[in-house]
């Protein structure tokens, strides 16, 4: 059922600035200090002189109050700061925006595909266990998990800047979605254990497809494979094109005897095939003894 609510515009690019600059000049210097008293007075007026002045102090005072009386550490200053910076327009509007803990509305927000894992669900349906980051709004930067079955996926494709089979972008899988960007509806019905969605939106058409020019070789690889993306055993963090985070390690795996590649964010002990193939594996339910 389709939800008519505002769909808001977001400069993603322009967070990311605000988000890196406010880690460099204002959290990087306080780092494993206690914050508190007129230093924590002079923090504030720092973050609204990278933000902006038009946001008032109490407004920014109540989203940051929960770093006291913590030692300040480099991963609350990261999503502080990217909360911070993704919902400047709520600041300067005068709502705080604390630590999410609960969603008191429906509210698109902006996701990032950080990964994408073949998987069996509970009711025996293959698809990807698909991770993404919430990059602004009131739950930014919570990371949401949500199951997509094949069919969805390929229905999917076609929203998110994927062509038909024949078109340049031809869907294949879900890895493919790597690092693309969507929006997703956040539904106070669906958040018990945390942010979640069900419906999405196609948006970031530009920074999508700029992506997609790379993984299809319409721009060349730097490495001058023709493999495709999907395939290739670099990860993201060493290629923009890749569709997985960490570049693949080869060698000896003890489960199916053989040198291989590793995907070491999902598995240290299995090679990345035998670690696929435990995920897709059936669970069989135990049968009933008989009398």
């Amino acid at each position: 059922m389709s939800v008519d609510i505002p769909v808001p515009r977001y400069n993603l690019g322009l967070i990311e600035r605000v988000r890196d600059k406010l880690v460099e000049r204002v959290f990087k210097p306080r780092l494993d200090q206690f914050i508190q008293g007129e230093s924590f007075s002079d923090f504030v007026e720092e973050l609204r002189r990278y933000l902006s002045r038009d946001i008032e102090y109490v407004v920014l005072l109540e989203s940051v109050r929960h770093l006291l009386p913590e030692q300040l550490t480099l991963k609350a200053s990261n999503a502080t700061a990217w909360r911070l910076a993704g919902n400047i327009k709520q600041l300067k509007g005068g709502i705080a925006v604390p630590p999410w803990t609960s969603q008191p509305a429906m509210e698109y927000v902006p996701l990032q595909v950080v990964q994408a894992v073949p998987h069996r669900n509970q009711r025996e349906e293959s698809g990807f266990l698909m991770t993404f980051r919430v990059m602004a709004g009131s739950c930014c930067p919570a990371k949401i998990i949500r199951f997509w079955s094949r069919r969805f996926c390929g229905a999917v494709s076609r929203h998110i800047g994927f062509s038909r089979s024949t078109g340049k972008y031809p869907y294949h899988t879900a890895q493919q979605f790597m690092n693309l960007r969507l929006l997703g509806l956040i539904e106070p019905q669906l958040c018990r254990d945390g942010p979640s969605f069900r419906q999405i939106k196609g948006a970031f058409t530009e920074w999508n497809r700029e992506l997609l020019r790379l993984r299809f070789h319409i721009e060349p690889c730097p490495n001058k494979w023709t493999h495709p993306c999907h395939n290739c055993a670099v990860g993201y963090l060493d290629c923009p094109a890749a569709t997985h985070k960490l570049t693949y390690v080869e060698r000896f795996c003890e489960k199916c005897g053989n040198n291989a590649f590793f995907d070491e964010e999902l598995s240290t002990d299995r090679c990345y095939r035998c670690e696929i193939r435990r995920r897709l594996a059936r669970k069989h339910k135990p049968q009933a003894k008989k009398d």
